[in-house]
């Protein structure tokens, strides 16, 4: 796997796709994604995506003059020099005040007229500097191709792949849908272009994830259902827009904290935004991580789950709870059979109960 030590935020893809002119052409009738117009040389046509992408990222490397004309290194093992890389991450640009912009865009974004002065920086950019913003996306298309490439069992990537390109395309010709679908064709990684992309609504459900690296922070609404996940990946903690919440039907030991570490250890939390979280069957989940629950949770289904005990007093205040007709409720220790306490609200499913699956 491509080692990539670009990851760029969906906020600057954003704004680079709004300020350079991108285009999207096909390459020996395959939908690949073309060069950016940093005046780098057309890759010539009937060449695979994966080595059309190569030669763009070439291209963007002379146009960097980190490298020169007649180089014959392999563009793959030039990404993987981690000291090849870093001296690329170091690269002044042409224009001090555009550096000076793109590098705070990174830490902690721009005011109004600092955006304006960036698209205007943008406009009149050096053949240089327009492929130094440009080479984090371009490692991304590459890295995309190989991950499609990859010979895994079992799983379609050729045909999640061309729904991420089309995606792709669609965002940069401004006429996307906010859903990106690639459930069901047994995936076991995702490709990092996901990170850019920027629909709001993404469907990974009955793949055969275990781990998530890279999702886009404009995600609202994600189902994972039919996974693998033995506990809520740290990148979906990181989902500063998520309201909704599915991985039902995974492999769920606890939702974060490790019931064998040591009491106190700080753990991770779901995001603040988060209203609704269906965590429901799951056998092996046997308690709640009450700390990482957010505060503004509105709806929480822990039904065909372990879960024996709930204390209310311990749940955000208005949250519907949807559990096991066996479920015992608390409060302050002491049980609870009523339908309401509060502002909670309990919904109990009388057939539900955990179902174990089998897992590989």
């Amino acid at each position: 796997m491509l080692i990539i030590t670009y990851i760029v935020t969906a906020l600057f893809f954003t704004f680079i796709r709004k300020n350079i002119n991108m285009t999207i052409t096909s390459a020996n009738s395959a939908q690949s994604m073309s060069p950016v117009s940093y005046q780098a040389t057309s890759p010539p046509t009937g060449l695979s995506p994966k080595a059309a992408a190569i030669q763009e990222i070439k291209d963007c490397l002379l146009n960097m003059k980190v490298i020169k004309a007649g180089d014959e290194r392999s563009v793959i093992d030039l990404l993987k020099n981690d000291a090849f890389m870093a001296d690329i991450h170091t690269l002044p640009f042409d224009d001090q005040g555009l550096g000076r912009l793109y590098n705070k865009l990174m830490k902690q974004g721009l005011s109004t007229d600092e955006t304006y002065e960036m698209g205007n920086r943008l406009q009149i950019a050096s053949t240089k500097d327009n492929a130094i913003l440009m080479f984090p996306m371009l490692i991304m298309i590459l890295q995309l191709h190989l991950w499609v490439e990859e010979l895994v069992e079992n799983e379609q990537r050729e045909e999640a792949g061309l729904l991420i390109r089309k995606k792709f395309k669609e965002e940069n010709a401004k006429n996307a849908s906010p859903h990106l679908d690639i459930s069901g064709y047994g995936l076991s990684s995702l490709p990092e272009l996901l990170a850019s992309l920027q629909a709001t609504e993404l469907n990974i459900s009955h793949n055969n994830l275990s781990a998530l690296d890279v999702l886009s922070k404009k995600i609202e609404i994600l189902n994972a259902n039919g996974n693998q996940f033995y506990k809520i990946p740290t990148a979906i903690t990181e989902l500063d827009h998520i309201e909704s919440l599915d991985l039902s039907n995974n492999n769920l030991h606890t939702l974060f904290l490790n019931p064998y570490y040591p009491t106190g250890i700080k753990q991770n939390t779901l995001p603040n935004s988060l209203r609704s979280l269906n965590i429901s069957g799951n056998p092996e989940l046997e308690g709640l991580d009450y700390q990482a629950l957010p505060a503004e949770l509105i709806k929480l289904d822990v039904s065909g789950c372990s879960i024996n005990e709930i204390e209310l007093t311990l749940m955000p205040e208005k949250v519907t709870i949807i559990c096991n007709g066996n479920t015992t409720l608390l409060v302050k220790g002491e049980k609870f059979t009523g339908e309401k306490w509060n502002g909670i609200t309990i919904q109990r499913e009388v057939s539900a109960k955990p179902t174990y699956q089998q897992y590989p």
